[in-house]
């Protein structure tokens, strides 16, 4: 089938939580990968070279109009200036313009209606943090293409918006992230993994609930220092508990494959990398019913539990460890490669934008 994207700039940040083989920057690779493209990255380093000074006259000179009035709280002033001046001085050599909404979407470039015209705008947050942080979602009106990871996300946007919403899933590295043999599985280990949008205390009441039942387990969590909460210095004190930190994608696919069941305690959600992940390595996954949760998992092949009782997901927990769970390994990795194959989920995105 002949391909009519011809040209796409793709406009990226390097987020330091997410590794090569996570996050939102392989879709915009496989997106870009037969057409041509031009891919911009901001970063740190990018900001420092903006001149401040020269920067604060803009502003004064009200060339940037509105500079603390932004439309996410991820950004800055200087993130606006930056993001606004590449992609108004790049927007009219490409047919479509790829970026990650709450991070790079600046209130300059929704005044922007050349660039609005073309944005492909990716959205990952649930809808609880557009009304947390009251988000004017009216801002998000005449955006070419809206693209979101969970039903709730584009039944909210179809609602407030007369933009174009397209859902679609968000995938996983199939190649990294790969099955081993189920009995090389560490008896009873409990993975978790991540800080955003973890339920910590729900993830320290059942535990608790696991130890005053005297049941037999270890508990592995992967929280960077800086986000931990007193939740876990209060886990730290059982000798079955290890925290872990700045740890190597490789050692990351290890605890995955090893591991006896990812818990995954969650306060909302709309895709999940550590449930797609671990999906991928069919390791038996027990998480909230949240938000998103149920566009990757059912109950076929995941625990999902409702609500934040302790003693239930402490059940859910028991239950899956007194299994072998090699059928619902082997079903976890084939649900893995039918929807998270990020191949094809921009092939069908692209046929999606054709048509528009």
């Amino acid at each position: 089938m002949k391909n009519h994207i011809s040209k796409i700039l793709l406009y990226k940040t390097h987020w330091s939580h997410f590794s090569r083989v996570s996050g939102f920057e392989s879709i915009g690779k496989e997106m870009t990968k037969n057409n041509k493209r031009r891919t911009i990255e901001t970063s740190k380093k990018n900001v420092r070279k903006i001149n401040y000074f020269f920067y604060r006259l803009l502003v004064k000179l009200q060339i940037i109009n509105n500079p603390n009035k932004l439309f996410s709280p991820f950004n800055d002033q200087i993130t606006n200036f930056l993001a606004h001046t590449i992609l108004r001085n790049n927007s009219k050599f490409s047919k479509f313009i790829l970026l990650a909404g709450e991070d790079q979407l600046t209130l300059e470039l929704l005044k922007n209606t050349e660039v609005k015209s073309k944005m492909v705008l990716f959205l990952h947050q649930p809808v609880s943090w557009y009304k947390y942080y009251n988000i004017n979602i009216n801002q998000l009106n005449d955006i070419f293409c809206i693209v979101v990871l969970s039903s709730n996300e584009k039944l909210y946007f179809n609602q407030k918006t007369n933009s174009k919403v397209i859902q679609i899933r968000h995938g996983v590295d199939l190649d990294f992230f790969n099955t081993i043999d189920i009995t090389k599985r560490n008896k009873n280990q409990i993975l978790f993994v991540g800080q955003y949008l973890r339920d910590f205390d729900l993830l320290e009441n059942t535990i608790e609930v696991l130890i005053k039942d005297k049941f037999d387990f270890n508990l592995i969590c992967v929280v960077p220092i800086s986000y931990r909460k007193e939740n876990l210095l209060r886990l730290a004190r059982y000798s079955n508990v290890q925290l872990l930190d700045s740890i190597t994608e490789i050692e990351l696919l290890e605890l995955y494959q090893k591991s006896s069941v990812l818990f995954m305690p969650l306060i909302d959600s709309t895709a999940n990398n550590a449930i797609n992940e671990a999906m991928a390595c069919g390791t038996p996954i027990l998480v909230s019913d949240v938000g998103g949760v149920r566009d990757y998992v059912n109950d076929d092949i995941a625990t999902i539990i409702f609500g934040k009782d302790p003693v239930k997901f402490a059940e859910g927990l028991k239950e899956i460890l007194s299994k072998d769970n090699l059928e619902r390994s082997i079903k976890l990795r084939l649900n893995a490669e039918e929807i998270l194959n990020w191949s094809n989920i921009s092939e069908d995105l692209r046929l999606e934008l054709e048509l528009q």
